[in-house]
């Protein structure tokens, strides 16, 4: 082994957790306008990255909810409404952005492993905003969404091994994850889930063609409307008949 690779194994075992004393003592700080100074293009950059995701996925839902076949889908009850899940995920990018910052900073300043698991995660992000407002797909959107969940998961875990105040600060953005997913699992039952279900469990019993089938009882509209006029013309005819004078019957001389 490297004595490089030696020296910062034993600084990511030698990391200090974080703690509440770490607010009130300044110059344990992370972020400080020195280290801003110092890394300043690669702030931009990790700025211009959550940006660009955020871009995407705000065109993506714009063209989506426009849509008529968006429009007609069921929406859940209870839970967040459109525009404030749009705030909400908006918001969580703002970590996103610092912790990488971070892990760019104290990581060597230099493209590693742990960026490379992020990019990777804003990647899911940004298919997942496709998938549901673009493709319309709500089946693909639910399986992207729960892909970035996991990819989150370990990020945050790669974050962590760089420096732990990096993947602690993305612990909102985990559990808006969690909550969101619940939400939208309904919304998918409403839509796609409950059907598929139904298909999957009549596939399972045998499928339909299998199944004996009832017949049709009853006539069609059509075939009842011509029954009932003629009907209706034969009691005519023989009221016709019934009130028509009776012909006298001819006497034989």
């Amino acid at each position: 082994m490297s004595e490089d690779f030696i020296d910062s194994a034993t600084d990511l075992l030698e990391q200090a957790d974080v703690n509440w004393e770490y607010l009130l003592d300044p110059s344990a700080w992370y972020i400080t306008p020195e280290v801003i100074g110092e890394n300043f293009l690669a702030l931009l950059a990790s700025i211009a990255g959550v940006v660009i995701a955020a871009a995407v996925f705000y065109f993506a839902r714009s063209q989506g909810v426009k849509s008529k076949k968006y429009r007609e889908l069921k929406q859940p009850k209870f839970g967040l409404k459109e525009g404030q899940v749009l705030k909400i995920w908006f918001l969580m990018y703002v970590p996103l952005a610092i912790a990488s910052w971070l892990v760019f900073v104290h990581g060597g300043q230099t493209w590693n492993r742990a960026l490379t698991v992020y990019a990777l995660h804003l990647l899911v992000n940004v298919l997942f905003a496709i998938s549901l407002w673009w493709v319309q797909d709500l089946s693909l959107a639910l399986l992207n969404l729960i892909t970035l969940i996991g990819v989150a998961m370990f990020t945050v875990s790669q974050f962590n091994s760089v420096l732990k105040f990096a993947g602690y600060i993305q612990t909102p953005y985990l559990l808006w994850l969690l909550a969101y997913t619940i939400q939208f699992c309904y919304f998918w039952y409403l839509n796609e889930g409950k059907e598929l279900m139904d298909v999957a469990k009549m596939a399972k019993s045998g499928g339909a063609s299998n199944q004996p089938q009832k017949k049709k009882s009853g006539i069609s509209q059509k075939v009842k409307s011509e029954l009932q006029e003629k009907l209706k013309q034969q009691k005519l005819d023989l009221q016709a008949a019934q009130s028509a004078p009776k012909a006298e019957p001819k006497k034989n001389k």
